[in-house]
C-alpha cells in the first residue's frame, strides 16, 4: 500500500493522536499483513472529470494485490 497523506490534514487538522488513529484503522481495514509505504505532501494533484485539479487535506492510497 502507497498512502500519500496531505500534510495539512495530518497534525494541523486532525493532531497527532487523531491522525496515528485513523492510520491504525486502515492498516486494519485493508490487512494487518501488508506492506505500507507513504509520504507526506503539501496538497495532492489527481484528475477529477477528466481534468487535473489541486486537492487539499486528501489521503490518497495505492493498494497492489495479487
Amino acid at each position: 500500500v502507497l498512502g500519500f497523506e496531505c500534510g495539512g490534514r495530518t497534525r494541523p487538522f486532525l493532531g497527532p493522536e487523531a491522525t496515528n488513529d485513523e492510520n491504525r484503522t486502515l492498516q486494519a481495514a485493508i490487512g494487518a499483513d501488508a506492506e505500507w509505504a507513504g509520504v507526506i505532501c503539501w496538497g495532492e494533484l489527481f484528475p477529477v472529470g477528466g481534468r487535473p485539479g489541486f486537492h487539499n487535506y486528501t489521503f490518497p492510497l495505492l493498494a497492489l494485490a495479487e
